[in-house]
């Protein structure tokens, strides 16, 4: 294995293998089932040559990698489940697992995975029965280091897919995108399909020396058939509360005789911050965590989408979105300026806060409440027809609203003017009638305002620039 540094940093690690040793035979002496699983696994895993004994002379560097067993003895198939620990620190405070290098992902991601098998007609489920472990060795001198790796037989499995089946164009992009390590979550869109794709799978993982088992799938009944839309939408709402702030994802799927039909995709939630943020400022975290969740949702269907729309029951938030992030202030500019990266402004709508499916993921919901919730698990009503929002361009004069603008020079000079108590405006012509005048002190007033708020001062003559703001 690839290691980043030499294996003779790794100090003492023998004393701490046989405490561990110890104590694992005191919790098998008192099971006889247990004890008996783990030596037929210990002889099967020397049988098959995945370890062998070695002789420590003294010319080794040695890692002793400690393993226990978890056992379910509930199960009917796999009772024990063997982990060996490699990050079990030496005298030196280092492990094997902190010296090696690290393997890239070899997998989607589980998120990508689940809302991908959602999307199938007929899904169907299956493990696959034994590892493919292989030996990775790192040799220098006459050091040998063993590590069994099911990441790397994970890796080679994949590899031989794409070399040797890649003329099946079902079979292999359900292996290099529908698998979890060796949990395979997949579907097709007919029956037949899928009868295929498991013989095929079967075939496929035989050559590997494994077996596949734990099918498992679903009944047609409770399924829709989203390759017979002829329009897919995809709808995001947020909320938010004191409590948690969150948001849910819908797909509408439209047949060509207009059949309307809705179900939930996923749903993401978060716990608020346990400093106290106003309402509209957590409403606006979930705006950000909706458009964060769409774009994944997105990726991981693989569908042609042709619209996408995002809900808020806030209409400072739609506002907020409408102004560009330099004219509000820092809390809400770094989040609104993540969402056009994400989404255009025109997807987002207001929705009433009754219609709102989000309010259940900031509020909460009893369980037996949540399971006839029908504004939960499908949605609004109003996504059952034509989909009507009020799009919010302007911005909304509430208090809340004005307080996250930067305070700019133009608006000081606003206020100014427009103070009963002073009237500066006039104060100015009592003492120069002087046009030109008058538009440089205004230029150094405004000046003196710039360095008063920013670290780097401004000094010398009047630029042209600051000249004509002053005039404007």
């Amino acid at each position: 294995m690839p290691l980043k540094e030499d294996p003779s940093c790794l100090g003492e690690s023998r004393l701490t293998a046989i405490q561990r040793l110890n104590s694992m035979r005191k919790r098998l002496s008192r099971d006889k089932e247990y004890l008996s699983l783990y030596e037929k696994f210990l002889q099967e895993y020397e049988d098959l040559g995945h370890m062998r004994e070695i002789k420590a002379d003294g010319s080794l560097v040695l890692f002793y990698m400690t393993h226990h067993g978890v056992y379910r003895p509930e199960k009917s198939a796999t009772k024990l489940r063997t982990v060996f620990n490699a990050s079990s620190s030496s005298t030196s405070r280092k492990s094997l697992n902190s010296i090696k290098f690290n393997g890239g992902l070899v997998h989607e991601d589980l998120f990508s995975i689940m809302v991908r098998f959602r999307k199938h007609k007929y899904a169907f489920t299956t493990d696959g029965y034994r590892e493919n472990v292989s030996h990775d060795k790192h040799t220098s001198g006459a050091n040998v280091f063993e590590k069994n790796s099911v990441e790397e037989g994970h890796r080679r499995t994949i590899k031989n897919v794409r070399v040797n089946y890649s003329n099946l164009r079902h079979t292999a992009p359900v292996v290099l995108s529908d698998c979890y390590m060796y949990d395979i979550l997949s579907g097709s869109e007919s029956i037949e399909e899928v009868i295929e794709l498991q013989h095929q799978l079967i075939d496929m993982f035989k050559t590997a020396g494994m077996h596949l088992h734990k099918w498992c799938g679903n009944l047609p009944e409770i399924t829709s058939n989203l390759q017979e839309a002829e329009s897919i939408e995809l709808h995001a709402f947020s909320d938010a509360s004191e409590k948690a702030y969150g948001s849910s994802i819908y797909l509408k799927s439209i047949s060509p005789l207009g059949e309307v039909k809705v179900c939930l995709v996923t749903t993401k939630s978060r716990v608020s911050p346990l400093k106290q943020i106003y309402i509209p400022r957590l409403e606006l975290c979930g705006a950000v965590l909706a458009a964060k969740l769409m774009k994944k949702v997105k990726e991981a269907l693989n569908l042609h989408i042709t619209a996408v729309h995002f809900s808020s029951d806030l209409t400072i938030v739609i506002s907020w979105i409408h102004r560009k992030s330099r004219e509000l202030k820092t809390f809400v500019a770094n989040r609104v300026s993540k969402i056009p990266q994400l989404s255009s402004c025109d997807q987002w709508h207001h929705i009433a806060s009754e219609q709102n499916p989000a309010d259940v993921l900031s509020r909460g919901l009893l369980p037996e409440e949540l399971r006839d919730d029908s504004l939960c698990w499908h949605g609004p009503e109003l996504l059952q027809s034509t989909y009507s929002t009020t799009v919010i361009s302007q911005p909304t004069q509430r208090d809340d609203f004005n307080c996250e603008l930067r305070v700019s020079v133009r608006t000081l000079e606003t206020l100014l003017l427009n103070s009963k108590n002073f009237d500066f405006f006039n104060h100015l012509m009592d003492l120069c009638n002087n046009y030109f005048k008058i538009r440089h002190i205004v230029s150094y007033i405004y000046r003196f305002i710039e360095n008063c708020r920013s670290k780097a001062k401004k000094r010398g003559p009047l630029t042209t620039s600051e000249v004509n703001d002053a005039e404007t």
